[in-house]
């Protein structure tokens, strides 16, 4: 208990850290919703309860130390990640194994992810073989040795050994009794983005006897994460695409091509979601030409819009394409032969859509950084991330319950 007490402190201390960190950050997965009446029935007499007596905890300079001697304690602990339609939580169940790497847990790690999430593994993780659903032990600098096993295969595992903690780092679904059993662990902690399921009691932990206690009051804490600016891109990218798979590897001078043009940058992502990325981004592009007719003194440079949404058939893009045409956009892709020409080529105030697709997560972060026009995004990950860094961005869901807890205080 006291252990949970204070690595849980640890995380809302990082969130405001020092220099060398950065934070809050917004897509870690260490955090929860804001207070609610609930929190109050469910705490009993868990210090994790709102209205429960916390004993105060002294954060200082020598808790690493003692935080790291505390994880020495836990043998093993097994994570349990989420399903999404991005790549939203299962990048956030990678940041928390980093995190916990970071404070010093030197002991195993056993991943359970979904089958369907294989694919997305391979990028998040150089070494993980998505044709391997049985266990399989992936050793990666920030992750560490991590025992990765699909659901399909993971009863087997589970059920030969116990652990003390269980983790998940973000999820849609909503908490059931009975996890702690199924997943065979004494202790579950349910962790989600911060601030993220602020309506829901999707955040809580449960103990052995399968009460669940609500977190809500880590509701504005976000996981401090190491976050190294980027010196020259040309090195950056090389160095991460360097163990990417092949396809994305193909990206590299693509990429370095686009961040050497002296041009306005707005990224997008997830215009997908919806079903209908053709309308979304025409509607998008059209006030941004309207803006750029309006204000040519603002817009002095070419419009570079790279598309980081795979998508998830040849007729949406084709669509999304026909569309940009229509609006007298032009279409190309990263790895084409004609990039550098066509960047080259592109007139003040004009936007060129650049085909990006998947790349690796610290890629995808530092170009949406980079951005000088509002980003095109869904997901609260990524809405956490361009806010923490201050940057605009446009929301395509719309869907003010999911922006407003982070533009006010309420």
């Amino acid at each position: 208990m006291r252990f949970l007490s204070l690595f849980l402190a640890f995380f809302g201390v990082l969130a405001a850290p020092p220099a060398a960190w950065a934070g809050p950050y917004g897509s870690g997965p260490f955090s929860s919703g804001p207070p609610s009446s609930s929190a109050a029935s469910s705490a009993g007499s868990s210090p994790f309860g709102a209205a429960a007596a916390v004993e105060p905890i002294s954060i200082n300079a020598e808790t690493p130390a003692k935080l790291k001697a505390l994880l020495a304690q836990y043998p093993a602990v097994r994570v349990k990640m989420g399903v999404s339609p991005g790549n939203g939580h299962q990048d956030a169940a990678r940041r928390m194994i980093e995190r916990l790497r970071d404070l010093g847990f030197e002991g195993r790690v056993q991943l359970v992810y979904a089958d369907s999430n294989a694919e997305k593994l391979e990028l998040l993780v150089p070494g993980f073989d998505k044709t391997k659903l049985d266990l399989q032990i992936v050793n990666s600098k920030n992750l560490g040795a991590v025992e990765f096993v699909a659901e399909s295969k993971a009863a087997p595992h589970i059920k030969a050994e116990r652990m003390p903690l269980g983790l998940s780092a973000a999820a849609d679904e909503f908490s059931r009794g009975g996890q702690n059993g199924a997943f065979n662990v004494d202790t579950f902690l349910q962790l989600q983005p911060r601030r993220w399921a602020f309506k829901t009691s999707r955040r809580e932990i449960r103990f052995g006897d399968e009460k669940p206690v609500d977190l809500q009051h880590l509701w504005n804490l976000g996981s401090a994460v190491k976050s190294e600016p980027v010196g020259e891109w040309d090195s950056f990218l090389s160095k991460e695409l360097a163990l990417a798979p092949p396809g994305i590897r193909e990206k590299e001078e693509g990429l370095k091509l686009l961040l050497k043009q002296n041009a306005d940058l707005l990224p997008a992502y997830s215009i997908d979601y919806t079903g209908h990325p053709d309308k979304i981004l025409s509607e998008v592009m059209k006030g941004v030409k309207q803006a750029a007719a309006d204000h040519p003194q603002r817009f002095t440079k070419p419009i570079l819009l790279p598309v980081f949404t795979e998508f998830k058939t040849e007729t949406e893009r084709a669509a999304t394409i026909a569309a940009m045409k229509d609006l007298g956009i032009e279409a190309v892709n990263v790895k084409a032969a004609d990039l550098a020409a066509r960047l080259s080529s592109a007139k003040p105030g004009e936007i060129l859509f650049v085909e990006v697709g998947k790349v690796p997560p610290a890629v995808f972060e530092n170009i949406f950084k980079e951005a000088t026009l509002p980003v095109i995004l869904e997901g609260k990950n990524l809405t956490n991330t361009m806010v923490d860094s201050g940057k605009p961005f446009l929301n395509i869901l719309g869907n003010i319950d999911d922006i407003k807890p982070e533009l006010f205080k309420d």
